[in-house]
């Protein structure tokens, strides 16, 4: 495994396998490893010959100094663990040469981008939309390799290259939780134990949201259910449920066979947790 930490060198030693016609493949991540992300890698190992791991925490798509300053980081641990699962290469860049001046460029969104996420967070996809762009310019791989966790994220991202026409296949990889259900997140790391019992309770609600859409097709009484099993969790401060299109994500209140997903997002202490299930 060797690490970049410059765009040049990185270009030029991937220039290499192309000339090979070997197949590469991205995992853009903010480092903090965890199961979910070895997924990511372990499924870009199976399909592409290179793998490229990136791990930047990019600023601008943050809404808070606070969140930035407390997004956890173990730089010795992810590089050991990269090095035990074999990927070929890390591009690890620092702020100043990702965005060694203020960006003129922004990568607009219309609709989508702002409900949900894109609501309590102004700015925010447009601060990943730019930080991908910018990636997949850099690496170039043939595919990319994104968890659906982050679900609106995800299909904001397979629209932004369909419309762009940029030459990557984006790879949804399923959610990994941990036993309680539980979505593993690099923010998980800054909840207590009693706290991540509370979170558990965000699962719990969306699994009862799924059993009720598919017995009756009720998607009020749905989201009625959620939200009651997360108000009854004192520690939960419960920012949205929605049951949403996969197609736009647009918010819906009629059940659609395989496009629909339950969304969730709340706050235990000062941790936000994002959650789905598709339905």
């Amino acid at each position: 495994m060797k690490v970049f930490k410059d765009i040049i060198g990185l270009r030029q030693q991937l220039h290499t396998h192309r000339m090979k016609e070997q197949t590469i493949g991205l995992v853009p991540t903010m480092g903090y490893l965890h199961q979910g992300h070895i997924e990511l890698i372990t499924r870009s190992k199976q399909q592409t010959e290179i793998t490229v791991c990136s791990i930047f925490v990019n600023p601008i798509q943050f809404n808070s100094k606070e969140d930035l300053d407390n997004y956890p980081k173990s730089e010795e641990k992810d590089l050991l663990l990269l090095d035990q699962l074999n990927v070929s290469y890390v591009f690890y860049p620092s702020v100043e040469l990702m965005y060694p001046s203020k960006a003129e460029t922004s990568i607009g969104f219309k609709n989508m981008a702002d409900i949900l996420e894109g609501e309590w967070r102004p700015g925010h996809f447009v601060g990943v939309g730019l930080v991908v762009v910018k990636l997949l310019n850099i690496v170039q791989p043939d595919k990319t390799y994104f968890g659906q966790k982050d679900l609106q994220q995800l299909i904001l991202v397979k629209k932004m290259v369909a419309d762009l026409n940029i030459n990557s296949e984006i790879v949804a990889v399923p959610i990994v939780r941990e036993a309680s259900g539980l979505a593993l997140s690099s923010r998980n790391a800054r909840l207590t134990e009693n706290q991540k019992v509370a979170a558990s309770s965000i699962f719990k609600c969306l699994t009862a949201a799924k059993e009720e859409i598919l017995k009756s097709g009720g998607v009020l009484a749905a989201k009625h259910i959620a939200l009651k099993i997360l108000n009854n969790e004192k520690e939960i401060v419960t920012e949205y449920v929605e049951i949403v299109s996969m197609d736009n994500f647009e918010i819906v209140d009629k059940y659609t066979v395989d496009n629909t997903a339950i969304c969730v997002a709340a706050s235990i202490g000062n941790v936000r947790l994002i959650d789905n299930v598709v339905v």
